[in-house]
Parts: structure tokens; sequence; C-alpha cells
């Protein structure tokens, strides 16, 4: 148990109050680079953002006509005890042929798959809900009469709930009844109406065992969603909806729509907000986190978001629209150090961008509400992407996943001239200090040169060194602690997501127990992207 009493740094003491020599409290978590809560100081280094890397063909696919024409990823992606993926996801039949005069017509389904690898995907006939005369379907919800669309929907497992029938939670949002009207221009097909519509709203369903749910009968966020906003200020929230559970506040969190609140914006610009609920019913008014700024592409609206709770910090994927131009809707890369501010990271960059139009990953990207999935030594992100951008036809798409390296959202670089960066002053509770970095091989790389008369001229190859990681431990006061210099490390020369650091006569950090120390990690040729100071021991 860490027993000092002293006042440790937190994200919200600005200036005036300084800070930076206040400690900083960690525990066994990763520490990130993302953003610079954690350096104090940097010299000789750069700090590098990174992409997942996409499969090339989508892992799921519509197959029957419940699905309709694209599989959305509004939804959720859970990893069972056992190891198995189970996928909540959305089937689109907006564009299949259907007879208003039938029974229970939607636009939306909602479906589950299984995996055991991640790839391939088996889509169980449930028995449940019939779709027409099909009663061999994968729907979990039923079509229900006062709701004509299902829109984004998550699911949290909470086994802290004391009631079994209450432990599976999920939010949905209802469009109401009466949405739907016949296309003039194709009375086969369906259009929206204006609204208002009867029964708009955030849902409640509680279920034991995630597959038979139980509808919470009022709307848990209420909604004053119309086809053109005719109420202005929209009351309540829009459909995109989605809901985490914050494991280290113990608070449900919703990221929901709302509409550009600024003097002078359209009515219906798209931005974020955010409420919270300690019961799942009860909520919080939407309180404004993210608007497009001036300096944003034109047209750029935030059609949704996610938050989720990772390693020491809080992550996020923040759909961003380009309505002024291809329609198209890509992934930017979010976080927060307390749950509640949020700030786009990555320079506002890409996190997982467009395809080329008419290929499935170039379009109407959708959200699972989940966070990644770490398979081995990697995060794993499903998201739905179609052809073509929101509202251009068809639309047709499928789950697609990206890869990225363990904790490899951002690294920290060192070029041929060793670069460095200190900590802040770090009060810790673990022995085993570990770090998950990227030194790069010797070889020739790049080209030497000089300009003459405007032009380039080649003069030779760099010849470069192997790339090492070395870790030197100061006190607050940024002295040197014996015994733990750049000389007495033993350099980490392998890629490794968690290679343990050591010294010649030290083995692990126990001998500093209980001091303030900061880290000094002197990087060449290679890439940081987290540590950790673990509980156990190398010895």
């Amino acid at each position: 148990m860490y027993e000092k009493t002293v006042e440790h740094y937190s994200w919200w003491q600005k200036q005036p109050i300084d800070v930076k020599d206040w400690p900083l409290l960690i525990d066994d978590k990763s520490q990130l680079f993302i953003d610079d809560h954690i350096i104090a100081e940097k010299k000789n280094v750069e700090k590098q953002f990174h992409q997942p890397t996409k499969l090339e063909n989508p892992v799921l696919l519509p197959e029957h006509p419940w699905e309709g024409t694209s599989c959305l990823a509004h939804g959720t992606v859970i990893k069972e005890a056992s190891g198995r993926l189970r996928m909540y996801y959305t089937g689109f039949v907006a564009e299949m042929p259907v007879d208003l005069n039938r029974k229970h017509v939607q636009m939306n389904t909602m479906c589950i798959a299984f995996s055991d690898d991640g790839i391939h995907w088996e889509k169980p006939d449930l028995g449940m809900h019939p779709y027409g005369d099909r009663n061999d379907t994968n729907l979990f919800l039923p079509n229900q009469p006062d709701v004509t669309i299902y829109e984004q929907f998550s699911v949290i497992y909470d086994e802290k709930d004391s009631d079994p029938g209450r432990r599976w939670k999920m939010g949905v949002f209802h469009m109401g009844k009466d949405v739907l009207l016949p296309n003039p221009d194709n009375p086969k097909l369906i259009i929206m109406s204006p609204g208002p519509y009867e029964g708009t709203g955030y849902y409640a369903y509680f279920s034991e065992d995630g597959f038979h749910w139980n509808q919470y009968p009022e709307p848990i966020m209420s909604s004053g969603w119309t086809l053109e906003l005719l109420k202005w200020p929209l009351p309540g929230v829009g459909e995109n909806t989605s809901v985490m559970y914050d494991t280290a506040r113990d608070k449900f969190v919703a990221f929901v729509r709302i509409f550009d609140c600024r003097p002078g914006m359209p009515a219906t610009w798209r931005a974020r907000a955010i409420c919270e609920s300690d019961d799942f019913i009860h909520w919080t008014t939407p309180r404004v986190l993210f608007l497009p700024l001036e300096d944003d592409e034109p047209g750029l609206q935030f059609y949704g978001s996610t938050g989720f709770n990772y390693e020491s910090m809080y992550l996020g994927l923040l759909r961003c629209w380009r309505s002024g131009t291809t329609k198209q809707l890509y992934f930017q890369l979010v976080s927060s150090r307390d749950g509640q501010h949020w700030e786009r990271a990555a320079y506002r960059q890409p996190f997982i961008g467009n395809e080329p139009l008419g290929t499935i990953g170039a379009g109407y990207q959708s959200d699972f509400s989940n966070p990644p999935i770490r398979m081995g030594d990697e995060l794993w992100f499903y998201y739905g992407s179609s052809q073509f951008g929101k509202n251009v036809r068809p639309n047709i798409g499928g789950i697609c996943l990206a890869k990225l390296r363990l904790d490899g959202f951002a690294s920290i670089e060192g070029g041929y001239a060793t670069g460095s960066i200190v900590t802040r002053p770090l009060d810790f509770y673990g022995k085993l200090l570990t770090i998950n970095g990227l030194p790069r091989k010797a070889g020739k790389f790049g080209v030497t040169g000089s300009v003459e008369h405007g032009m380039f001229v080649n003069t030779g190859i760099v010849e470069g060194k192997a790339g090492n990681i070395v870790v030197e431990i100061l006190d607050r006061h940024h002295n040197p602690i014996e015994g733990y210099g750049p000389e007495d490390c033993i350099p980490i020369t392998e890629d490794s997501i968690a290679a343990p650091v050591r010294w010649k006569n030290h083995q692990d950090l126990s001998a500093l127990e209980g001091e303030t120390i900061r880290l000094k990690f002197h990087i060449t040729n290679a890439g940081l992207y987290s540590f950790a100071i673990k509980g156990g021991s190398t010895q």
C-alpha cells in the first residue's frame, strides 16, 4: 500500500498553480504518450501517431434478407470469458423492397454473430424472432409496431449488478411510429416522413443472458428528433448514442448526439455531448463535448463517438462526416485523463481513414461501442463501412477489421543521434519496470547529399547503427541515482511489448521503494510506445 502523504498532480491543475514538479501517482497500468501528461522534458525526439492496419476484406457481410444490403457496426463486440467473441450488429434493410401494409416494417434489424478467432463468424439460428416467412434468424430483438427504426445501440455486461436479470444492459434509440412513407420515385422502396414521431427516444433493455431482453417502459433519455428539426433548440438527444461503463469512476457514460448550439450555426449541424448515470436509468443533462472548429475542413460534422477505459487513460473514436464534399465518414482518435474532458488527438488526422470510393471501407463508417479487442499482442478494431458516403446509394457494406500493436497509438521516436525524454516525478507501487519499444536494426538507410545551384546532389548512403533504449533513473530534483545511470542500464535492443529493464547491479526498482523518481529514456534509432511499473520482479 502506498502511504506517503503528498499532493499528486491531476489533469485539472492548470496555471497559475505551478504543478510541473508535483509527483504523479501511477499504478501498474501502461503509461502512454498520446498526450504529454507524463512528460516533463523532451530533447531530440519526435512524437509519431500510428494507424491500425486494415484487413483487405470485410470479416462479415450481409447474406440473409433480414440483413439487407449492409451490416453496420451499430452495436457492440464482447469477448466472453471463454475467449469467444460475441458481436451485436445491425442489418440495414432500408433499401430492400417492402410492403408498408405489412405489420412491423423496420429499416434496421438487430443481429448476433459469434467467432472463435475473430476472423470467421457464425450467424446462429437463434429461433427467437422470424423475419417474413423465415424462422431461422439470428435476430435477438423483434420488430415492434411502435418502433420503425432501431438506431445505434450499446450492450454492456454489468457483473456488479445484484439482480441477475439486469446484468446485461442495452441502450437503444427508437425512432418511434409512422416514420416511413412510400418513395414517390419507387413505391416498392421507402423514405422517412418529416416527423415528429411518437415514441422517439433512447430506451433501456435488460437481460439475464444477453439474448432475451425486457424493455424499460419509458425512455431513459428523451428526444425531440424530427427530420426537419421543427423544434429548436432540440430537446433531448439525437439518434447516434454510444454507452460505456467507466470502470475507474463506476459510472455509465453516454456519448450522445446534439446539434450545434452556437449562434449562426445551422440547426442541423451535428456535434457531440456527454451524459452520466449511476443506475442506467437516470441521466445527467447533456454537456457539450465536441463542436466542429473554424479550422476544421469545411462541412465537417461529428456524426458519432465512443469512449472506453484504456490502461491509465481514456480513449475513443470520433466519427467525422465530410458533409460538404464526399459524404464519407472516418474516425479520429480522442483521449481523456478523467473521462469527462476530452481532446481530439493525433493532430486531428484520421485514425481509421477511407479506402477509394466504390470499395467497402470507403464510405459510411460506423462504430461499435466497445474498446478494441485484445488478441495476443494486438488490438483489434472492428468497424462498419460501405462503398460510398452517407445517403449515397447503393448502401452496400460490411464489418471490417483493423489491427494495431498493443499500446501502439503513439510513439516517442529517437533517431541516430540519441534523443531523450524525462518524466514528471513519479510515485509508484510496483517493482518491475517494463517498456513497450521498437529498437530498429542496423542497416543502410536514406541518402545524404547537398543542395547545389538549387538541385539536390546525392553524395551517399547513411550506415544506420542498431537501435536501443536505455533507462536512467533520477530523483525528483533531476539528480542521478547511483547504480541506475545510463552506463548501468542493460540496453533494450529487441522489439518487445513488455521488455524488463535491468541495471548491472539492480534487477528491478526494489531499492527505490517509497522514493519519488523520474525516468529518463535515452532513445537511439527506436520508438518508445509505453512503459509500466508492475508489481512483480525479474527474480
